[in-house]
């Protein structure tokens, strides 16, 4: 049996890509100090939003434009690795970025690994 995730229509809104407030084109730009929410959804041919543990295999952030920290988030570990938590009234995957470590004028890029080894990648820059 193999899992694979639909990219079509998931609860209302794109399924396997990042949604508001960071925008999927990777132009979103946000304050730095603030808290970042990186949400998306993945679903299933039926645009049925899956939450199944181990739905995310990992999670990693790299740093563009220059060296500088790892961002901040809930329970970050010391590899990179970002966690993401499911939200049951969002039907969504969660996590929240704080940025008061990171520096103004870099892009942080995200690339998230589901477990059928597809990825959502996506970015956003501080100023």
């Amino acid at each position: 049996y193999t899992v694979q995730y639909s990219n079509g229509s998931c609860f209302g809104e794109a399924g396997h890509q990042i949604l508001w407030p960071i925008n999927a084109n990777g132009t979103s730009v946000f304050k730095k100090g603030t808290i970042v929410i990186a949400r998306f959804r993945v679903c299933d041919a039926k645009g049925a939003s899956i939450r199944t543990p181990g739905t995310i295999k990992s999670a990693t952030v790299q740093t563009v434009g220059g060296s500088g920290p790892k961002p901040d988030g809930d329970n970050d570990d010391d590899d990179g690795k970002a966690p993401f938590f499911w939200d049951p009234l969002g039907r969504e995957w969660v996590h929240l970025v704080g940025t008061g470590r990171l520096v103004a004028n870099r892009t942080y890029v995200y690339t998230v690994t589901l477990n059928d080894n597809s990825t959502i990648v996506f970015q956003f820059g501080l100023r």
